[in-house]
């Protein structure tokens, strides 16, 4: 499984390695999380917000996919394995 740049092949990894790897990965994904709502919140206090309301959109559910990705990974990794490689994707 990837991850933001780092390869999480959980089955060939001694535990406190995948350990990290989520730690890591997570606490990248709260960072991301909480800019792409800042900046939401930002543009949204624009006094011409409207004409950002498609960027506004964007920010918020990249947030939003973020988060949810993050939380499948502390919840455990027996979850669907293409999940959050699917939802990191560009």
């Amino acid at each position: 499984m990837r991850q933001a740049g780092i390869e999480l092949n959980c089955d060939q990894r001694p535990l406190g390695v995948v350990s990290e790897l989520i730690t890591s990965t997570t606490t990248a994904q709260a960072e991301c999380e909480r800019a792409g709502s800042a900046c939401a919140a930002g543009m949204l206090a624009d006094k011409d917000a409207d004409s950002v309301r498609e960027a506004i959109t964007r920010n918020l559910d990249c947030a939003d996919v973020t988060a949810a990705t993050a939380r499948l990974l502390v919840r455990g990794l027996s979850i669907e394995r293409r999940l959050p490689t699917l939802s990191m994707r560009p």
